[in-house]
């Protein structure tokens, strides 16, 4: 059949045919668009999920661990001192992981360190041995519980957090008198 058309007078007009959409492809379309509209719903939420907001507590307990190491490292003589400044790293090499985990999940920047203020600077004891074990055994207790409830690499990560607390307070800085 041919028409009228720009330029030579006429043009000829060849009907294609309907397009096929195989069932595969209405199913990707559909998926995709379940996931931006998942996706367009998280990002509208100010509330954090859950899971962010443990690794968030986790994140807080592994810098505060690793200050009050590098303090109680400061304070006290001898070979404690290489171990405890040892300790403060390990803390610190987890709160990386940690933040680097919650950028991951949130793809914006990890919370920052909530500021603790004491009213006087003199009047505080400094941190002695005991309390980082104190601190290490609370933060591996609740890195264990967490990695419980976690699945994949989070577990993992939880999970070798826990042990790395454990095997600080148990061998590292065994306090003295405990059986080992």
């Amino acid at each position: 059949m041919a028409v009228d058309g720009p330029g030579n007078g006429k043009m000829l007009l060849v009907p294609s045919p309907n397009p096929t959409v195989s069932r595969r492809r209405v199913l990707v379309g559909a998926a995709a668009l379940a996931l931006l509209g998942a996706s367009t719903a998280a990002c509208g939420s100010s509330t954090p999920s859950p899971e962010v907001e443990e690794l968030a507590a986790q994140l807080e307990r592994a810098r505060s661990d690793s200050r009050l190491a590098t303090d109680a490292a400061a304070a006290v003589r001898g070979a404690t001192v290489e171990t405890l400044n040892t300790v403060a790293s390990e803390r610190s090499a987890h709160a990386q992981a940690l933040s680097d985990e919650l950028v991951r999940m949130r793809g914006a920047d990890a919370p920052t360190a909530t500021s603790t203020t004491t009213t006087t600077a003199e009047a505080a004891e400094p941190p002695t041995a005991e309390d980082v074990i104190a601190a290490l055994r609370q933060s591996a207790d609740s890195a264990t519980g967490l990695a419980a409830k976690m699945s994949g690499y989070r577990a993992g990560l939880l999970g070798s957090i826990a042990a790395a607390c454990t095997a600080a307070y148990t061998v590292a800085l065994d306090p003295p008198g405990s059986p080992q």
